[in-house]
């Protein structure tokens, strides 16, 4: 069996989601098929797509890499 059993969810951070997600639409990949980023209340980006066997891949953005991401008063986010 590998890493993990079919049908595991994984999230994988990246520091551009949009522009990673724009790349595989564009792709003519018959799973790696992303919806649009979601924002999350507390700012996160995320994007969920499923492998052929059956994971589910979640691609997320820390909001403090975002700066349109919603701000929150008397919450201080680390910088990366």
């Amino acid at each position: 069996h590998g890493d993990a059993s079919p049908g595991a969810h994984v999230r994988i951070h990246t520091d551009d989601i949009v522009a990673f997600v724009k790349v595989l639409q564009g792709k003519d990949y018959k799973f790696a098929k992303p919806g649009s980023p979601e924002r999350q209340s507390w700012g996160l980006l995320k994007a969920t797509m499923t492998d052929p066997f059956g994971n589910r891949l979640t691609f997320t953005q820390d909001p403090a890499a975002d700066e349109s991401a919603p701000t929150m008063p008397g919450v201080t986010l680390p910088k990366s």
